[in-house]
């Protein structure tokens, strides 16, 4: 029970902050719609999908499978994948603007861990998943062929 709730704790997390980056990414875009300047159009989109689409999903999918919860990978993935976003979008704003690329390409990376990091956790959840069927044996896992 502690685990369904620490993961769904996690989940609400991520799409709270979710709803957050999409206002951020929607006032963007409102802003530019405004000023008839769509000089940082790629701001906008990136922040939508890496900030809104991408963390909503995270924190989708833990709500559906709750066993991915149980990792304490979980907390380190939700860290990563929003520090990620934290320094790739102003990181972005700064390309855009002819600064510098540094901190797209660290925070790309960083995202990019994020990603990696929540795939080990749906392999960690596959892998338990197999060995509580062995555990249970053939006879519990194939009730369609009694």
């Amino acid at each position: 029970m502690s685990k369904r709730l620490h993961s769904s704790a996690i989940a609400r997390w991520y799409i709270i902050v979710a709803a957050i980056y999409l206002c951020i990414g929607l006032a963007i875009g409102i802003g530019m719609g405004i000023a008839e300047n769509f000089k940082y159009v790629v701001v906008h989109a990136h922040l939508n999908l890496l900030g809104w689409a991408t963390m909503c999903l995270y924190g989708l999918v833990l709500q559906a499978f709750p066993e991915l919860g149980a990792s304490r990978l979980v907390r380190w993935q939700f860290a990563v994948a929003n520090l990620g976003v934290v320094i790739f979008i102003p990181g972005l704003v700064l390309v855009v603007a002819g600064v510098t690329h540094v901190a797209v390409i660290v925070g790309s990376f960083i995202s990019f861990v994020g990603a990696l990091l929540f795939v080990g956790l749906l392999i960690g959840s596959l892998r338990q998943g197999r060995g509580e069927a062995e555990q249970l044996g053939p006879s519990s896992t194939s009730t369609a062929a009694h």
